[in-house]
């Protein structure tokens, strides 16, 4: 629905030099195809961005954007297509085709920017009540407050949210200390993850890994193995 009243809205107000079409059944028809395309693209998008390991734990902005640019490369050869079917124009030569990209791409981050953002406040808006305000106060802003888990290198401690992640300088057993009264557990020398985020466990022979719910897995040491299978049954 939201996709069809930007679609009609950009109908209206005909951008980009729209207003030449033949009729304006025609342009409502570009302009509504056009926009839901592309959301569809960018959603579909944006939600691989979200799980994928390697980008998951970049800013919501940094997705958007990064979204918005490698969509928009697809989304103009869709436009090319659109403008000749619906507008009757011909896009043939690169200039103009470089002029299609950076139109789509202004429309791209248009869209991806505030729904991410848009996205990041709703999960940070839903995230529980915090136990532990003393170690909360470490985490970086953007981050949210909706902890997945702690990973500890060397002297710094990397933070999981469900935002993304960062480093801070704090010492593992400082954080462990600051987290009591958090509903989360010690899963290993250097690694301690909210109950909550906690998607599947596997174990096979001695080895017992946990899944979070951002697609992290994180190994569970044999001294803290017979703690979580006691515990299975509320996790």
């Amino acid at each position: 629905m939201a996709a069809l009243a930007v679609g009609l809205a950009f109908g209206v107000m005909a951008p980009f030099g729209t207003a030449d079409a033949p009729n304006l059944p025609s342009r409502y028809l570009y302009w509504t195809l056009a926009i839901a395309l592309n959301w569809l693209q960018i959603s579909l998008a944006l939600e691989l961005v979200r799980r994928s390991s390697v980008t998951r734990s970049w800013t919501p902005l940094r997705q958007a954007l990064t979204v918005a640019a490698v969509i928009s490369l697809p989304a103009s050869f869709e436009i090319v297509w659109l403008s000749h079917y619906f507008l009757g124009a011909i896009i043939a030569n690169l200039a103009s085709l470089l002029m299609v990209y950076l139109y789509v791409l202004l429309v791209s981050v248009m869209i991806t920017v505030p729904a991410s953002l848009l996205e990041a406040r709703r999960a940070a808006a839903a995230a529980p009540t915090i136990a532990a305000p003393a170690f909360f106060e470490r985490i970086p802003p953007a981050l949210g407050r909706e902890l997945i888990g702690l990973e500890m290198e060397d002297h710094y401690l990397r933070i999981h949210t469900a935002l993304g992640s960062d480093l801070i300088l704090c010492r593992f057993g400082d954080a462990l200390r600051e987290l009591q009264g958090f509903d989360g557990v010690q899963v290993h020398r250097s690694w301690y993850v909210a109950r909550a985020a906690i998607d599947h466990m596997r174990k096979e022979g001695q080895k017992m890994t946990l899944t979070l719910r951002n697609g992290i897995e994180v190994p569970v040491s044999r001294p803290f193995q017979k703690t979580l299978l006691a515990q299975r049954a509320g996790l």
